[in-house]
């Protein structure tokens, strides 16, 4: 049986496209915890949810093999087959067709589809390997596969073929999100070998800048265009990120020395994980037109020593991540958890 617990989690509701807005403070409201188990192993991690609470992600077994999994109705269950030494799921569209990743008995990762109960691998770009990432309800993927030359290269595989995207300039690329008008977000390396954040949309790669440094990458596209990652400043610390009109916004809170932008709200906020001394932060963020900064700081009281990460959401407001202690090696140490807000 799934034991749902409360948490008030550190959530801060932040507006940051001005400089010197004035800073609010709202309460704080609960959020409902649900850890999603694991499949026998000591460690499972939550990457995507749709909107009929479809999670997946990847779960050791008690063999400690890897596998992907789908989470539904109070149960996991893995994808793969006992004879598949790795499995994972990354991505999961409102149709309930999942990708990710799969090796075969050779060791070649392959990116894979899961539809109407059976698993179809997407292909390569003439290389050995492939991984999904991410897919739109029109069923196009993206991810990264490996060229001839042994390069790797963005990929988006929709109509049975795989599209390869190019890079910035350098000798690799990866899409890590799509949104349903096609537009693909990800990182590619330049010719002087700086990781940027592009954007690709109507068969032409955008660099997307950064933050002082040239550092940056995106990680979400929502289906209204906004981007969030993270980008590296002047002083190289890691800061979450919004890119939008153009330019590269940080969106990390003043206080805090590292972050990332994983993920957008159904009201538009960006949803950071941040760090400062060790100590694990969710946040949002939300550009406005009238210039203010709101914050709005959640505190979350979970099992002693645990601390939560989120990696993605749903169109309900509902977040899915990982959990982590500092737990004595070999006892479970971080599980996949679903975040439900109040009602």
């Amino acid at each position: 049986m799934v034991i749902k617990t409360f948490l008030t989690l550190s959530v801060m509701l932040a507006v940051t496209l001005c400089v010197g807005m004035t800073l609010l403070h709202a309460q704080s409201r609960p959020y409902a915890v649900t850890p999603l188990g694991t499949l026998g192993g000591n460690y499972s991690a939550a990457y995507a949810i749709n909107g009929a609470d479809q999670v997946v992600g990847v779960s050791l077994d008690r063999a400690k093999v890897t596998h992907a999994f789908l989470w539904e109705k109070g149960k996991m269950i893995s994808l793969s087959g006992p004879d598949v030494p790795m499995s994972e799921a990354r991505g999961i569209n409102e149709a309930g067709e999942i990708v990710g990743t799969q090796q075969d008995a050779f060791g070649r990762k392959q990116a894979v589809l899961w539809k109407n109960g059976a698993c179809r691998t997407l292909g390569t770009l003439g290389g050995r390997n492939s991984m999904a990432y991410a897919i739109n309800d029109r069923g196009q993927v993206v991810g990264t596969a490996q060229r001839s030359d042994g390069s790797y290269h963005a990929f988006l595989w929709s109509a049975n073929h795989m599209t390869d995207l190019g890079t910035l300039g350098g000798g690799r690329s990866d899409a890590f999100s799509i949104n349903d008008q096609g537009q693909i977000v990800g990182q590619s390396k330049r010719s002087n070998g700086v990781n940027n954040a592009f954007l690709w949309e109507k068969g032409q790669m955008y660099n997307l800048g950064g933050l002082g440094h040239e550092e940056s990458c995106a990680l979400h596209i929502s289906a209204d265009g906004l981007i969030t990652g993270y980008a590296a400043t002047s002083d190289c610390d890691i800061h979450a990120c919004l890119f939008a009109q153009g330019q590269a916004y940080d969106i990390s809170p003043e206080w805090e020395s590292e972050g990332r932008a994983v993920t957008i709200t159904p009201e538009g906020e960006a949803v950071c994980l941040t760090q400062d001394r060790g100590i694990e932060t969710i946040s949002t963020a939300q550009a406005q037109r009238d210039g203010r900064k709101h914050w709005r700081t959640l505190h979350y009281t979970a099992r002693p020593g645990w601390q939560v990460q989120v990696s993605n959401g749903n169109g309900k407001g509902q977040f899915v991540g990982k959990w982590i202690s500092s737990a004595v090696k070999g006892t479970l140490s971080e599980e996949a958890v679903l975040l439900t807000p109040p009602h």
